[in-house]
């Protein structure tokens, strides 16, 4: 059984703890120790996801057999929706958690015209995955992540 919950600040050091248990296990091929542990440090950091949710950025969780098992931010841009986080425990994944977390957020965030990601450029499982979605690469910006600046694809998804 599955199911999904809005977060609240009182979430945060729970998404901060599952950031630092998937985090290395999704990025151990694209980044190196020092990256990954950087950009937790910065990215995941209590007050860091605080001032994200003072932004408007707005969190979900899912659990599968009430374990918490993933979660997804998103935020609203005019007629876009941006996708910013989107994380499963790699134990779960092709299991439908990240589509219902991807749908959540849709659902809550709409009416729409389309959804916005960013992927790092070498994280090709992911590439598959939003493509897999329906989703289309169409662009790349640099972006910095912690204290390093990468080059990401930007994937676009009209909604119907």
């Amino acid at each position: 059984m599955q199911y999904i919950i809005p977060a609240t600040a009182d979430h945060i050091p729970l998404i901060r703890k599952m950031a630092l248990r998937i985090w290395p296990a999704a990025y151990r091929e694209i980044l190196t120790h020092e990256q990954i542990q950087n950009m937790l440090a910065k990215i995941y950091s209590e007050e860091g996801l605080a001032n994200e949710m003072s932004q408007g950025h707005r969190f979900w969780l899912i659990y599968a057999e009430n374990v918490p098992s993933g979660y997804v931010s998103a935020y609203k841009q005019d007629h876009t929706i941006w996708i910013k986080k989107l994380y499963v425990d790699l134990g779960h994944q092709r299991g439908g958690l990240g589509s219902a977390l991807l749908e959540e957020a849709v659902r809550e965030l709409s009416p729409a015209a389309e959804i916005k990601l960013l992927v790092n450029k070498n994280n090709t499982p992911a590439q598959g995955y939003y493509e897999h979605k329906g989703f289309t690469r169409t662009g790349e910006t640099p972006v910095k992540m912690g204290d390093f600046e990468f080059m990401d694809y930007l994937y676009t998804k009209e909604i119907k």
